[in-house]
């Protein structure tokens, strides 16, 4: 199975414009690529108004980072019912939770998307209570949707630490070796990690002042016996270490159950025009593929 990062690209009413992303656990990139202009785009669709269109899709594959996304463009309409009705404010969204479980059904996760672009009183808020109100096309579609992504190998890729007991499971930061000039960094650990190449790891208790954006979770790109090479650029020439690292173990690729998805509620957010503007304020540089 392979494993690929699938972000859709949408515009609206107004110009507009969000994001949906999506891992997907399909068994080649053509298969990847074939998905979102299959039922699930269709379905996707179905919940949207028809001033609202889904401009492309860019697919990453997560096994073999350094390759760059390809973009597929798919400009598929809104078809949401009842056609009569205007659009919902695009700061308004559909917050759903995606159910998903193994094949074993042994492990289970969930995550939120955030839908927007829907018909204008697909979700609404009852004026006494409150309480949140689905109509009926939009519950026949988002049922519709769900099915579809678990067709097609849409899902969740949990990440499990290594445990306690287990030889990879912290290591303390002795060295950090980096410079303004270079995309990557080297980090020596005190003792000998036991990490291979691709290994997935999470750096903790680093400065946020010195080395904004180290801390998260970087692929290894390179390793000795106790050293890992990972894709940053450190602000100044060898800065003073600190911190630890953790070995993150990948669990088995949990596929979308119908059965446990469900709207959660009803959020607001405002947008931002994703595709060409500003994704908001960042606070480092992070190179990662």
């Amino acid at each position: 199975m392979g494993l690929f990062k699938s972000i859709w690209h949408f515009s609206g009413p107004e110009g507009a414009g969000w994001e949906e992303v999506f891992s997907d656990g399909s068994t080649t990139a053509t298969d990847a690529a074939v998905f979102p202009t299959s039922n699930v785009a269709i379905t996707r669709m179905g919940m949207a108004h028809p001033t609202v269109t889904l401009n492309s899709v860019s697919v990453r594959d997560l096994n073999n980072r350094n390759l760059p996304p390809v973009v597929y463009p798919i400009n598929l309409s809104g078809t949401g019912l009842p056609a009569a009705q205007g659009p919902a404010n695009t700061d308004e969204a559909a917050v759903i939770r995606l159910g998903c479980k193994n094949t074993a059904g042994t492990i289970r996760s969930s995550r939120f998307v955030w839908v927007r672009g829907l018909v204008e009183n697909a979700l609404e808020r009852a004026e006494v209570s409150g309480a949140m109100k689905v109509s009926a096309e939009f519950g026949t579609a988002v049922s519709r949707w769900y099915a579809a992504l678990a067709n097609a190998n849409y899902g969740t890729n949990p990440r499990l630490r290594a445990t306690w007991d287990g030889p990879l499971f912290r290591r303390a930061i002795d060295t950090i070796t980096g410079s303004p000039a270079q995309d990557t960094t080297i980090i020596k650990t005190k003792v000998p990690h036991g990490l291979g190449a691709n290994s997935l790891i999470q750096i903790n208790d680093t400065s946020k002042k010195i080395l904004p954006g180290l801390r998260g979770l970087f692929q290894v790109v390179a390793f000795t016996a106790d050293t890992v090479t990972v894709r940053y650029r450190c602000a100044q020439a060898d800065p003073p270490a600190s911190g630890y690292l953790y070995h993150y173990e990948p669990a088995s690729f949990c596929v979308v159950d119908p059965a446990t998805c469900g709207i959660f509620k009803l959020g607001s957010r405002q947008t931002k025009k994703s595709v060409g503007g500003s994704r908001g304020r960042r606070s480092a540089t992070r190179l990662r593929k």
